[in-house]
């Protein structure tokens, strides 16, 4: 199997989400040039509470090879979640795990 590599930069930002007590995260990130475009099927992110061993980590989600963001929609406000992302080959193996990014407690202005 030729060498496949992860998802570069990937980043999170945190907005209020669809109630008070609620968050919504976006993951951006970018395509690794080490990658041929054409063995990219999908890409991964998983999700664990910032407390949690690193085998807490559970699909949140994945999209196609040519989407770059992931939205992780009503997430609880005053918990800190960490995601990494992956990218998925077209021989059914995943690449090495994206470092990790934690987004922020999140709370609507009064």
């Amino acid at each position: 199997m030729p060498p496949f590599f992860p998802p570069t930069n990937l980043a999170v930002t945190s907005a209020l989400g669809s109630g008070v007590y609620k968050k919504d995260n976006t993951l951006t990130w970018q395509k690794n040039a080490q990658n041929r475009a054409s063995e990219v099927a999908k890409y991964r992110i998983y999700r664990k509470k910032l407390e949690e061993a690193d085998t807490g980590y559970v699909l949140a989600g994945e999209v196609g090879a040519d989407i770059l963001t992931f939205k992780d929609a009503g997430r609880v406000n005053d918990q800190r979640y960490t995601y990494v992302a992956v990218a998925y080959s077209i021989y059914s193996y995943e690449s090495a795990r994206t470092a990790s990014v934690t987004d922020l407690k999140f709370y609507a202005k009064c």
